[in-house]
Parts: structure tokens; C-alpha cells; sequence
């Protein structure tokens, strides 16, 4: 995300209602990049349902400003998120 022009970019986190959270449980990286923006969906809302992610594994999703899913991909494989990134956007 560096890479990109600020204000490019908005990392946004989707935690699932299934119990309480606190936020020194969050890893410091999304802190950092999502400052207060994590969001909580209602049952009826799982994206882990919609998108069939493993909840035990969770993924990266890149939704573009139509509101539609650029990629989906999962944690251990970042470069996928990084090189449709690279393809659609410039860098600095």
C-alpha cells in the first residue's frame, strides 16, 4: 500500500459478531494502515458465507469504488493482492 499515492488506498477490516473483541487484539500493521476503520457485520451480513473464506484462515479482498470484488486471495499469498494492484494502479 506504500507504494501507491496517499488516499489511493483504504484498507478496511471486516470482523465477524461472533464475540467480543478489543482492539489491542487487532495485529499493529492494520492498526497503522486502518486507524479506526474496522468494521463489525451483522449475522446476517458473513462475507465469510458470500465469498466462501475459511473463517480459520480469512483472506485479502480488494473491492473496487463500484463496489465489486477485484480479487480475493488468500493471507499467505499477498503477491496476488500486490500484482492486480500493480496492474490497475500507479505507483510513485
Amino acid at each position: 500500500m506504500r507504494s501507491h499515492p496517499a488516499g489511493t488506498l483504504d484498507l478496511v477490516v471486516l470482523h465477524p459478531i461472533k464475540e467480543r473483541f478489543e482492539w489491542t487484539q487487532i495485529p499493529s500493521d492494520v492498526k497503522k494502515l486502518a486507524e479506526m476503520r474496522t468494521y463489525g457485520l451483522a449475522k446476517k451480513e458473513d462475507a465469510y458465507d458470500v465469498y466462501g473464506i475459511l473463517k480459520e484462515e480469512g483472506a485479502i479482498a480488494i473491492v473496487r469504488p463500484d463496489g465489486y470484488v477485484g480479487v480475493l486471495c488468500h493471507l499467505s499469498a499477498p503477491e496476488i493482492a500486490e500484482t492486480y494492484l500493480k496492474d490497475c494502479l500507479v505507483t510513485v
